[in-house]
């Protein structure tokens, strides 16, 4: 009886031996995916901040304002251009405070 247990210990050391060696090994692996994932991830957000500066510099308010002078023409909008929800012109505050002090306004 003492043999076939001490076979049966030797054999489940040996299993046990060979389990913990591939764990050993795929936790390697695994460790050196997480690695690169890691340096992945910065060099993702590096590249993000490059490209946040270029947006934040392409988007400048005056380069857009050259942009649309030289090829679009664009002006900026009058105050007689904005209608309210009823269809009607809406009148700028300034004219309408001076109509207020004319006796022409609302």
């Amino acid at each position: 009886m003492s043999r076939i247990a001490a076979t049966l210990l030797i054999a489940l050391a040996m299993v046990m031996s060979y389990g913990l060696y591939r764990l050993k090994y795929e936790v390697e692996g695994l460790q050196g995916q997480a690695a690169a994932l890691a340096r992945d991830i910065h060099q993702y957000r590096r590249s993000l901040k490059v490209l946040r500066a270029e947006w934040a510099y392409l988007s400048r308010p005056d380069r857009l304002e050259a942009l649309n002078r030289r090829y679009l023409g664009f002006a900026p909008p009058r105050a007689d251009q904005f209608v309210g929800p009823d269809g009607r012109p809406l009148v700028p505050a300034n004219r309408r405070l001076a109509a207020r002090r004319t006796g022409r306004g609302h």
